[in-house]
């Protein structure tokens, strides 16, 4: 795989903290932004991968 340049556009600065809304999902949680601005995620909860209960979960931040 080769390097690759990225360039990043940071209108301003604001504070901010980290906030873990699952660990250890695999390839989850996946995050994606809303026409309205709302970040909504898919994430595994209940159990494990393959066990029975397991599922996927949705999750949604309207704090942009």
């Amino acid at each position: 795989m080769s390097a690759q340049d990225y360039t990043i556009l940071v209108g301003r600065e604001v504070p901010a903290a980290r906030v873990d809304a699952v660990t250890g999902g695999g390839h989850f949680p996946v995050m994606i932004r809303l026409d309205s601005g709302d970040l909504v995620a898919a994430v595994r909860g209940g159990g494990t991968h393959v066990g029975i209960k397991g599922r996927l979960d949705w999750i949604r931040s309207k704090d942009n």
